[in-house]
């Protein structure tokens, strides 16, 4: 391999992990000599992408260990299994004023009472908005939630760079992406973008990949928007949901006809992908949006027995009287 092309792979890696080229040369040369490795090897081992070959048996150990997070939201983590595990993506995804930011901070407010930090990008409302939100459903001025203070790209070279320097003070966090149609992939010089020029579906999976790969490498959560189509799938490309491990739709409940209001108070949340270990489950639920937050919305049958309870203990505690 010419110099010329090893120190160019050098200092990709060394702008990959924010330092200098001196000490990604350093570092790889020692590698080199101290484990025997040719230079391939220990660049891969120096950019934390060596790879290891081990039996089932003991990978099956690893995947046990696996993390997983609670929404801190019972309705969602009982389908769940617990929750969320680190390194996946969730999709949210509904038709254009469904609810889809408003579900977000939803399961954003269910990480931060854990104490979960968050790190919000939004590229559809202005930071000041999400803000509003977070202080209409009660959250003080000390909420771990974060941003950028400035966007300055839809690329994910951008968001990745964001991350990686938010990674350095913080072992573990959420990424919330305001969302998907507005963000732009990585697109270096190794990859062919023919396939993807003139066609959107396979420009918003590549996204998706890529977000699922970012979420893996640095060991976080990504949760993203997207919209629904009108046929009640995710828009333009179904390779988003394939690359996600979640996937939760919105649909609003649209009034009757001598409504003067288009839609009810009524949100139907379907669990349209839950990949865990031995399957998990696919529920729809049906919310409302309650002080800013989605709540489930108790059945009249639930209602009910709730008062025919009361009643009853009325009747028990005038008996004893």
């Amino acid at each position: 391999m010419a110099i010329n092309e090893q120190k160019q792979k050098i200092l990709a890696v060394a702008q990959k992990r924010g330092e200098d080229f001196d000490k990604a040369d350093f570092m790889i040369k020692c590698y080199m000599q101290e484990y025997k490795l040719e230079f391939e090897d220990a660049l891969d081992r120096y950019a934390g992408e060596e790879v290891k070959i081990i039996p089932l048996s003991e990978a099956e150990k690893y995947q046990k260990t696996e993390n997983v997070i609670p929404t801190g939201i019972d309705i969602f983590d009982e389908p769940m299994r617990g929750g969320v595990a680190v390194g996946s993506t969730v999709v949210v995804a509904a038709p254009s004023g469904h609810g889809k930011t408003a579900f977000m901070v939803t399961l954003s407010h269910g990480f931060l009472k854990q104490g979960i930090k968050c790190l919000w990008f939004s590229y559809e409302e202005v930071n000041a908005d999400i803000w509003q939100r977070f202080k209409t459903i009660g959250l003080p001025e000390t909420t771990p939630a974060f941003c950028p203070l400035e966007l300055h790209d839809n690329k994910l070279d951008f968001i990745e760079k964001v991350i990686r320097k938010f990674k350095k003070e913080n072992d573990f966090f959420v990424v919330f992406l305001d969302q998907l149609s507005f963000l732009a992939p990585k697109i270096n010089k190794d990859m062919s973008v023919e396939n993807i020029n003139g066609n959107y579906a396979m420009y918003l999976g590549l996204i998706g990949q890529q977000l699922k790969s970012i979420a893996m490498e640095y060991k976080i959560i990504i949760v993203f928007a997207h919209q629904l189509g009108r046929s009640g799938e995710l828009a333009y490309s179904e390779a988003v949901k394939n690359a996600v491990s979640k996937a939760f739709f919105l649909n609003r409940e649209t009034a009757k006809e001598d409504s003067n209001e288009e839609f009810t108070d009524n949100t139907y949340v379907t669990f349209k992908k839950n990949r865990v270990p031995g399957g998990g489950k696919n529920p729809r639920i049906c919310m409302t949006v309650k002080d800013g937050l989605f709540v489930e919305k108790k059945k009249d049958s639930d209602i009910v027995s709730f008062a025919k309870n009361i009643f009853k203990a009325k009747e028990v505690n005038s008996f004893n009287i």
